[in-house]
């Protein structure tokens, strides 16, 4: 039902969605990617088109007598739909089965559209055109006795004995211990519910959460797991600082993003500054960054200016402000001197004239720096969109800490599925989601379908009851939460809560509020008073490097002489006769193609007119006569072309290989003598070996067999590809293999590496 004053809205909402799911599909395809919901409805789409079983369908049903669906609770209705279609045919007498595993009372995933209700329908027999025989099991083999007790108290009471499949309430399901090898600690209580008062920002909360965590090292040793679990990632700023004063070592399960490193937010201003001669913004960011560090008077002068090449201009600044400005201008000018490099290695040496290394001193800033420099290498080169590159950096997370870690920080829905010897439950105290006014609510009746669209001038008030009907629904989820949280414990259990004033009112909203009956178990950590004897001062929050700073660039690891050139083994001047000319640029077109196909994302480009002008372009700077040119560029499309379409080669050139390099350059001392080699591409696979590619170019004579052309493949390339591996075997201890990949077959050869490599 649509009430008549939403008709309009809605209809205008319906005319535009499929150009905007269009557009989404672009995007899809260009990011070689796709989001959960899409998944389900490409399955959907194989399965059924215009209300009829496509051969897929058919061909499965033929096939598929069994189905099996773990963790059924968090199914959504596209895969409910997809898995129906399946069991359509399906009737008493075919043999066929269904086995589904679930918990509603763990169902945390609405954000992802799974819908609690299909669970509980089909466990009470209401959807599925089958005879569904529902069992119940409540044995924990987790927890000791006590957890598992003081679990059933608080959700008995959270839960309640009611069940509404609509609004996705849970009836509670009593749990019974069932591990006999779990012992009580007689010395250790295995719940621990701590409440600090007059705290309003957690702070006091933080510290001990930090005293606990050094009690239950202290008590166990390393052999225990801990876990320290949150709600959300948005409010752990004062649990790291109160950890690191007690010199606890934790390592984060994606936890915190990489946008969050002051390092790679600075850095992201580099490039932006870099590249946009009129972003103010960026460059004051710079100026204010730990690589300059001006003060606020010189930047409120910067400030006037239009373009970054009048701030490096100014001359109107304090003493020590233009000493900062001049270094920074010279290693700008030095480094816009370096076009004929990458962006990455632009912007990194540039980094490095700023003192960037110096001005970040500690591990992570240094790690995390160099992740953001992959990122920038990973994109286009010289067609850099800012926000593109914003975006992949706000896709990652920062790096972990050591493996030494005593505790793991996670989210809830990360811990969902593990268990902790330990675990310590925080952050419970804010209200879990802040209900934002959505373009369209609605609700699902078993024949029919209530919309409501936001009004931006009045409240409707179908659009608020359904917007509360979604309240409720979130309270609900947030209970299940809490359920999964306080459920992951194996031995110990510690709750910690915070109250802004002496009073013990839980927020509204909060995990803390559904634990209001329980206060009474908890102990309560009052106010602590400052010690009065301490002298309490500011620091120099303005971090800065030495205004005297100068980079010096590294000198090689080894300095190759006169004296010392005739000892290289790989950089020999041979002659080339002129029939042999052609096949060599082609091969340095092909070479070049595959490694900008290695980086981009825009694969669909590679044969437009401008890429092909390029190509000419290249051909005519080698020297190619124009008659060669058209036979060269069609050789070229042809070997790219093989490529792209061999599942081998897609493999090879994916920009989602782990540590990837293409056209690698190396230096390496072998036998006695430098070496200089060039590793066509290397990478990273899942298996965790490093692999070795040498492209070849060359034309195959296609009346040999493949069994003579791996032959001799080997007898042409093995020694070349054993030196590869021996330098490479220098800087990376992994497993390396090594292949040649034939562009004109295309053929993919591994190479057998001698016994002792």
């Amino acid at each position: 039902m649509i009430l008549s004053r939403h008709r309009d809205a809605f209809n205008s909402l319906c005319l535009g969605l499929p150009s905007l799911i269009e557009k989404l599909n672009v995007i899809f395809q260009r990011r070689e990617c796709i989001d959960f919901s899409e998944l389900a409805f490409a399955a959907q789409r194989a399965l059924e088109r215009d209300e009829m079983p496509t051969e897929l369908a058919l061909a499965l049903d033929y096939r598929i007598s069994h189905i099996l669906i773990d963790e059924y609770q968090d199914t959504s209705d596209a895969q409910f739909a997809f898995f129906e279609r399946i069991m359509t045919t399906w009737n008493p007498e075919s043999g066929n089965s269904f086995f589904a595993v679930g918990d509603p009372m763990q169902s945390i995933y609405r954000f992802r559209n799974a819908n609690l209700s299909l669970f509980q329908r089909t466990f009470n027999q209401e959807i599925l055109n089958l005879d569904v025989q529902p069992r119940k099991l409540n044995s924990n083999f987790r927890s000791i006795p006590s957890l598992v007790e003081f679990n059933n108290r608080v959700f008995e009471h959270v839960f309640g004995s009611e069940e509404n499949a609509e609004y996705g309430q849970v009836a509670f399901a009593e749990s019974v211990p069932a591990n006999t090898q779990l012992e009580e600690n007689p010395n250790e209580a295995s719940v621990n519910f701590v409440l600090t008062l007059d705290d309003p920002h957690g702070w006091r909360e933080a510290r001990q959460v930090a005293k606990r965590v050094e009690q239950l090292v202290s008590s166990y040793g390393s052999d225990d797991k801990i876990a320290l679990l949150v709600p959300t990632r948005t409010r752990l700023a004062g649990y790291f600082d109160a950890l690191k004063d007690k010199g606890i070592q934790w390592k984060g399960i994606e936890i915190l993003k990489l946008e969050v490193a002051p390092v790679v937010r600075d850095l992201y201003s580099l490039v932006e500054a870099f590249n946009e001669d009129r972003s103010r913004l960026a460059w004051l960011s710079v100026f204010r960054s730990p690589l300059c560090g001006l003060a606020l008077p010189d930047l409120e002068k910067l400030a006037e200016c239009k373009t970054g090449s009048e701030m490096l201009s100014c001359s109107d600044l304090t003493n020590t402000g233009l000493k900062l400005l001049s270094r920074v201008e010279r290693a700008v000018v030095q480094s816009r001197l370096e076009s004929h490099l990458t962006l990455r290695s632009q912007v990194e040496r540039l980094w490095f004239r700023l003192g960037g290394n110096h001005a970040y001193e500690d591990v992570d800033s240094m790690i995390n720096a160099e992740r953001f420099f992959e990122l920038l290498e990973s994109t286009t080169e010289r067609e850099i969109r800012l926000h593109d590159l914003w975006t992949r950096v706000q896709s990652e997370y920062v790096s972990e800490s050591g493996e030494n870690a005593d505790l793991d920080i996670m989210t809830i829905h990360k811990a969902k599925g593990l268990e902790f010897d330990h675990v310590l439950l925080v952050d419970i105290s804010n209200a879990t989601g802040s209900y934002p006014r959505e373009l369209v609510h609605w609700a699902e009746f078993e024949n029919s379908l209530l919309v409501a669209v936001r009004d931006q001038e009045t409240e409707d008030p179908f659009y608020e009851f359904l917007r509360r009907e979604e309240r409720v629904r979130d309270a609900n989820e947030d209970k299940r939460l809490l359920y999964v949280a306080m459920t992951r414990a194996k031995k110990t259990l510690s709750i910690f809560g915070h109250f802004r004033t002496q009073e013990k009112r839980p927020r509204s909203g909060s995990l803390l509020a559904l634990l209001e009956p329980f206060f009474d178990e908890a102990t309560e950590i009052d106010a602590e008073p400052e010690p009065s004897n301490v002298n309490i001062t500011r620091g120099n929050l303005l971090s800065r490097i030495d205004p005297s700073y100068e980079w010096v660039e590294p000198e090689p690891v080894y300095q190759i002489e006169a004296d010392l050139k005739s000892r290289l083994t790989s950089n020999v001047t041979i002659p080339v006769p002129p029939h042999f000319r052609q096949e060599l640029v082609l091969g340095k077109l092909v070479h070049r193609e595959l490694n900008w196909l290695s980086q981009t994302r825009q694969r669909e480009k590679v044969f437009d007119s401008d890429r092909i002008a390029s190509w000419q372009q290249f051909l005519r700077a080698e020297g190619i006569a124009e008659t060669e040119i058209g036979s060269l560029v069609e050789r070229t499309q042809c070997h790219l072309n093989n490529v792209l379409n061999h599942d081998q080669g897609q493999w090879i050139i994916s920009s989602n290989q782990r540590e990837a390099r293409s056209e690698a350059a190396y230096t390496a001392v072998l036998d006695g003598g430098l070496t200089e080699i060039v590793i066509d591409r290397t990478f990273v696979d899942n298996d965790n070996v490093r692999w070795i590619i040498d492209y070849k170019t060359t034309r195959v004579d296609e009346d040999k067999s493949l069994e003579e052309l791996r032959r001799e493949c080997h007898r042409q390339h093995r020694d070349q590809l054993s030196r590869y591996a021996s330098v490479m075997r220098l800087c990376d201890p992994r497993e390396i293999k090594c292949a040649v990949y034939y562009t004109d077959l295309p053929l993919f050869v591994e190479i057998d590496l001698p016994r002792n490599e």
